[in-house]
């Protein structure tokens, strides 16, 4: 058993490649929840409990968290709200890497490119943008490369409606 065990993870070696990094040298592989919005009583956005979400995932040894997307109701934040939400998560110190949302309000390239310099200056480990909808293969590709230009950062992709395999492997 032991000798089919050694010849199983030395098979798995020899078949996985090598992980990226991002530009601060943090896996990007592995888990990366997306991170949720926390709001207080009064409905105000609670910078504070993003940075314990972040000391938390941390603490986990969580790969990463993905934030704001659609679990984090990003179609409702503003601009300062989003910020401010980026700062605080990219204040917090640790292993678990931070890939920031750049998507917009009917997926507006300027502001979108926008969100991508802002998480390449607070040292973001990547970037993560939903596919816009009802986008071409072509204007979802165009998309991309303009979030790319404007960051330089490795960009995650979260594949929500008529998106199919062929579509991400073509981007």
């Amino acid at each position: 058993l032991g000798l089919l065990a050694a010849a199983g993870q030395g098979a798995l070696a020899a078949t996985a490649g090598p992980i990226i990094k991002s530009p601060n040298g943090k896996p990007l592989a592995g888990v990366f929840p997306i991170g949720w919005t926390p709001c207080k009583p009064d409905n105000s956005f609670d910078v504070d409990a993003m940075v314990k979400q972040q000391q938390f995932l941390n603490r986990g040894k969580v790969a990463g968290m993905a934030w704001p997307q659609n679990a984090s109701g990003w179609q409702s934040l503003s601009t300062a709200e989003w910020h401010a939400g980026a700062e605080a998560l990219a204040s917090v110190k640790g292993d678990t890497a931070l890939i920031l949302g750049v998507q917009t309000q009917g997926f507006n390239v300027a502001a979108s490119q926008e969100y991508c310099r802002k998480a390449k200056s607070l040292k973001a480990d990547g970037i993560i943008s939903l596919v816009p909808p009802d986008s071409s293969r072509a204007d979802a590709a165009a998309y991309f490369k303009a979030l790319s230009d404007a960051s330089g950062l490795p960009i995650m992709v979260q594949a929500v409606g008529n998106v199919s395999v062929d579509d991400l492997v073509a981007l």
